[in-house]
Parts: C-alpha cells; structure tokens; sequence
C-alpha cells in the first residue's frame, strides 16, 4: 500500500459522522448535516450539501464546507480552510492559516499563528484571538500585533467589512465601505474611514457612555478606573448589554442601545433609533424630532414575523394607553411618552414598553419602520 495515497471514506445521503484515520485521508460528506473529523494526518475534508461540522485534527488539512451554512475547525497545522456557499464560521486553530469564507456572511476566527483571512463575498467578519493588542486596518488590507518576542507579526485582510478586537488596546480602521467595528475591553481606537460605520460594545463588560459629537467613549472598568476610547467617522452606535448612555452629533446618526435601559440622544439631523426586540430594556430617547426627520426601526425577527418591512402600516398603530383594535402593534401614549409593543392588539397578550420618548412628543406610524 501506498502511504501517500489518502483513505477515502465515503458519506450518505443522511447526516453522517465520518472519523479519519492516522494517516491521510480524503473524507466526503456529500448530503446531510455532516460531522467530519481529520484525526492524524494531512486531510483533505469535503463537506458536501447541508450544514456540516468539519475538524481537521492534527497536520496540515484541507477542509471545504461546500453548500449550507458549515463550521470548520482546522485545529493544529497550517490548514486550509473554505467555507463555500452560506453563512460559515472558520476557526484557523494554532498554525498559520488561510480562510477564505466565500459566499454568505462569514465569521472568520484565527486563532494562533500567521494567519490569512479572506471573506469572500458577503458581509464577513474577522475575530481576533490574540493575546496581544491589535491594529488591524481594512484600507490597508492588513493586520498587525508585536508578539511575546518583540517581532511584529502581519495577517492579511481581504474582503472583509467587519472587525472584533481583543480585550487589549487596540486600534481597528475601516476602510471606504460600511464597516462594523467592535472592542474586546481595552482602551481601543476606532477610525471608520469613509462609508456609513458602525462601533458596537455588545462585547464589554461594563456600561458605556458614548458620545460621537466628543469623538469618544468611555466607561469604568473593576478598579474604578475610567477607560477613554476614541471615535473617528462614526456614524452609528451599538451599546452594551448594561444601561448606555449613547450620543450622535450634528449628522445623521444611527443609535441602538441594545440591552439595558439605555439614554439616546440623537442631536441634530436625520436619527434613527432601532430596537432589535420589545422585551431588552425601555430606552429613552430624549430628543425624538419627526421634523428633523428622526425614525425609530424596530428588528422584524425580533418583534415579530407579522410586521412587513418599510414604514408601519396606520392599522398598525394607535394613540392610548392600549390597543383598539386587533391588528394593533404599537401603541403610543402621548400623555407618558410611553411607546409600547403589544404582539396580538386587543388579543390576551400584555402589551409591552420598550421606549419612552417626552412627554407630548408628536408620533405617527410613519416615524416608525420595520426591517
């Protein structure tokens, strides 16, 4: 026998688990949710149709997920990792990796070692596992950290719209699209270049005060200690799971407080205050203004399937302190400022308050959208 020859080992039609084995082998799921695992061994892992699970194991492997929606793990070695078509997660493992997410939204997680890290097409995301500070810059196409031996270390970034930091001070630059920027903890740096950018905190793990018209951030860590950030072409805010205080500036800003009962203040020109569920908080908007053109968005998946994407429907939506009628879903008070998610109108399902606007506030089903 040729030792240099891989096994091949042959899935079904159903969701098959395939194990390796300690030498090189050549595994194909074909279709099914499939969980392929390498072993020992330069491997070569085909996920086939369906939402597969592929680990490389030990040596250098080549893993494709192919259709649906895959994990790949490459583990230990300098893998080779393709997600192919759908929304895959790519994690690199030790080594230095290449992963490519090809088509879908992608996640794309390194790991140790020298990494290249291509998203292909669709809105991708890089998460970096280092234990060092990074400064990772989209317009550039690269990024780069100072290891334990003093060595600056580069990766390469291509096709990629979406970055996470570590818990270390970081600096994370986008580039002229619309990129999405999130700290890990740290004291970080963010700069979104041209485009309509994003910086989000859903990561730390403190309360954030926010402000984009003073360009920073800023929250108190466990010693009591207060953390600066800085915020440069931001246009829009994601806050904590605590209660934020989050702040535009004189543009058209974009501002969801995620969870917690946050404080949002939108400033001059076109707002939008989003929610992504009617049951993460009652946040305040202190200065909603429809003749400046502010909107509040509220997250189908997360309201409820019935809503139909674009500017509320008038069925949909009352003035009161309850529903009228049925097909109700948004009740407005405009005595309180209370406005109020209630997922069946007049049905048996309590309404629910998920912002408070000030008191007198004119509010239509206009000023709010689905999407």
């Amino acid at each position: 026998m040729d030792r240099n020859l891989p096994t091949i080992i042959d899935g079904t039609a159903a969701d098959d688990i395939l194990e390796g084995t300690l030498g090189i082998d050549k595994i194909l799921g074909f279709e099914g949710d499939d969980e392929l695992r390498g072993n020992q061994g330069h491997d070569f892992l085909f996920g086939g149709v369906g939402n597969d699970n592929l680990s490389g194991g030990l040596g250098d492997d080549f893993l494709l997920g192919e259709a649906g929606n895959d994990l790949l793990n490459g583990d230990d070695g300098s893998d080779n990792l393709d997600g192919g078509a759908g929304n895959d997660q790519l994690f690199g493992g030790n080594g230095s990796d290449t992963l490519f997410g090809g088509e879908g939204t992608d996640q794309l997680y390194g790991g140790a070692g020298v990494d290249y890290f291509d998203g292909g097409a669709g809105r991708d995301t890089v998460y970096f596992q280092e234990n060092f500070a990074i400064t990772a810059d989209l317009s550039q196409s690269r990024a780069t950290y100072i290891n334990d031996a003093g060595v600056e270390v580069v990766e390469t970034l291509v096709n990629i719209e979406n970055l996470i930091g570590t818990a270390f001070n970081d600096i994370l630059i986008g580039d002229d699209g619309n990129n999405v920027l999130y700290g890990d903890g740290g004291a970080d740096y963010f700069d979104g270049g041209d485009g309509i950018d994003t910086v989000g905190f859903a990561f730390e793990k403190f309360a954030i005060t926010a402000d984009l018209s003073q360009s920073r951030a800023t929250y108190i860590n466990d010693a009591g200690e207060e953390v600066v950030e800085t915020l440069i072409n931001i246009e829009q805010l994601i806050g904590s799971a605590f209660d934020d205080t989050l702040i535009g500036d004189a543009g058209n800003n974009g501002l969801r407080g995620l969870l917690g009962d946050d404080l949002l203040t939108g400033g001059a020109g076109a707002d939008i205050f989003s929610f992504g569920s009617s049951n993460q908080g009652i946040d305040t908007i202190t200065d909603f203004n429809s003749t400046e053109g502010d909107q509040i968005g509220v997250l189908i998946s997360g309201f409820g399937n019935d809503l139909t994407a674009g500017l509320l429907d008038a069925e949909e939506f009352t003035i009161g302190s309850a529903a009228t009628k049925a097909s109700d879903r948004f009740i407005y008070d405009d005595t309180t400022g209370a406005l109020f998610f209630d997922p069946d109108g007049t049905g048996a399902i309590a309404q629910i308050q998920f912002a408070q606007l000030a008191v007198g506030v004119a509010l239509t089903n206009s000023d709010i959208f689905a999407f």
